[in-house]
């Protein structure tokens, strides 16, 4: 009788029937929501022969929709590969940045609260994103912030968190790239909502990974600076600057492999962005994120011509 009351619940459900029937006192509609997080249709007990069998190049099963099915009108799950994630993550992440560095550089009354010091864009990411775990480990405080200034940080971050609420962040940043502010306000709103979702599903080693590229970036920064400016550097200094920047591509080569091993991914897949990326996350999110087209077109058009100069040289 339980086998003959599931197939009959089950059936229902597949023919698009509202399904309120408890078996054993569990209601199976609510029950599999609860488990999938998604409304049980046709699709979701479609047969075996109804799948395509086997993995893309990405490594992900890829189901075809069935076509005639009641719920059609739907659009069907896709899985998506991890470098691809990564890569729409960074996407967002760098559109965001670009827009508080360029909110911090603009308006008035902010450049006049950071009194002239260098303001790094993780700071600001915080007002929008908030003191997520992912959030502190790719922009750690000790970095990020000013120096032995507490007050002066939480007052940045407050005000910058304030102007987004109000609405006033696309207002004052779209004229410097070209864009309508209703539109850019629109396409932030829509960013972090999905970056604040995103960033905690990619898994801890690719957040690992980034650490350590922006620790090794970081490093150059300052063996750069220090022989432009020629300044004072002791040999003590210069071997532990050495140490740290091998230490960080040993990291950085370690993870990499882990995800290889693991995923399937290589490293250079990970992060690069394209105008391609840009209509993958249209096609996923909305028309909305044409917006990210001129704030990432610095990254793009850099990203052309290094595979321009590689292509030359091979």
């Amino acid at each position: 009788m339980l086998e003959e009351d599931l197939i009959t619940a089950v059936e229902g459900i597949k023919a698009g029937k509202p399904c309120d029937r408890e078996i054993s006192g569990i209601n199976v509609h609510r029950c599999l929501e609860e488990v999938t997080s998604c409304d049980p249709r046709g699709r979701f007990f479609a047969e075996i022969k109804e799948v395509r069998q086997g993995l893309n190049k990405q490594g992900c099963l890829v189901l075809d929709q069935v076509k005639n099915r009641q719920d059609s009108t739907e659009p069907s799950f896709r899985f998506i590969s991890l470098d691809k994630f990564s890569r729409i993550v960074s996407a967002l992440d760098r559109a965001l940045s670009r827009v508080v560095i360029t909110y911090a550089n603009t308006d008035a009354a902010m450049k006049e609260l950071c009194q002239d010091h260098v303001i790094h864009s993780g700071l600001l990411i915080r007002a929008l994103l908030g003191e997520t775990e992912a959030i502190r480990f790719l922009y750690p405080a000790h970095v990020v912030a000013i120096p032995n200034n507490p007050e002066l940080n939480d007052a940045i971050v407050s005000k910058t968190r304030k102007t987004y609420e109000e609405g006033l962040l696309g207002q004052v940043c779209a004229p410097q790239y070209g864009l309508h502010e209703d539109k850019l306000t629109m396409g932030l709103e829509k960013a972090v909502s999905i970056q604040r979702k995103l960033m905690p599903l990619l898994p801890l080693e690719v957040h690992h990974l980034a650490d350590a590229i922006e620790g090794r970036i970081r490093l150059q920064k300052i063996i750069q600076e220090q022989r432009a400016s020629r300044g004072t550097i002791t040999p003590q200094q210069a071997l532990s600057l050495s140490v740290a920047m091998s230490a960080q591509l040993t990291k950085q080569k370690q993870i990499s492999a882990r995800l290889k091993a693991d995923f399937g991914i290589e490293q250079s897949k990970m992060f690069y962005l394209d105008d391609s990326l840009i209509e993958k996350i249209k096609l996923l999110f909305g028309s909305e994120f044409e917006f990210l087209r001129p704030l990432l077109r610095d990254y793009i058009e850099r990203r052309k011509s290094d595979h321009l100069s590689e292509t030359k040289q091979a």
